[in-house]
């Protein structure tokens, strides 16, 4: 369509648009050929520019809440990354991957694929409750979000949550829970099955 009023705009089917125009808007705003006509489609075509220009990627605001137990990874501190995926494949892979290994080339990982992963990080302590983020992502292609917990020992420490507005970590003894929306409810378990 963006095309059809560029065409029309410089003189080609110039008989055609005058017509649409007369029947569109009546003879007394178009009259065939005339330069308000080809104002008019002038200023539509640069409308439709802009709004479709305009249609970016869509970002939305999601609320993390971190609560840590008194004896969490023996007294210890524990980092968390919160991975945005947006390759599919990418998002399987990091599924396999343990939170160790994470840790330890996750920043290699995210210059390797600086469109597919966006990372946030965060380092907490024993007994704190409700530390609540707000985090803007973005959500275009979004193809999940993968949860790591540096705890000490070779456990998975791993979540995957498609999307959500609020997200709620759990931090335990020697796991933690994911869970969406609320402090207390159903949560993903990330310990590996024995």
């Amino acid at each position: 369509m963006l095309v059809g009023c560029l065409l029309r705009m410089i003189g080609i089917e110039q008989y055609s648009i005058a017509r649409l125009g007369n029947r569109i808007f009546g003879s007394m705003f178009v009259v065939r050929g005339s330069k308000l006509l080809k104002r008019f489609v002038l200023f539509l075509c640069v409308i439709g520019v802009v709004l479709a220009s305009s249609c970016g990627p869509s970002t939305e605001i999601m609320s993390v809440k971190l609560m840590t137990a008194p004896e969490m990874n023996n007294n210890s501190p524990v980092q968390v990354a919160m991975v945005f995926v947006y390759d599919k494949a990418l998002l399987t892979k990091m599924k396999a991957t343990p939170a160790s290994k994470w840790f330890l080339q996750g920043q290699q990982m995210i210059g390797d694929n600086p469109d597919q992963l966006v990372a946030t990080y965060w380092e907490v302590i024993p007994d704190q409750t409700f530390i609540e983020k707000q985090i803007t992502y973005t959500s275009t292609k979004l193809e999940g979000i993968v949860i790591f917990a540096n705890y000490q020992g070779k456990a998975g420490n791993r979540a995957v949550v498609k999307q959500g507005k609020n997200i709620v970590i759990s931090l335990n003894k020697k796991k933690f829970s994911v869970g969406l929306g609320q402090a207390k409810g159903p949560s993903v378990s990330n310990e590996p099955k024995k």
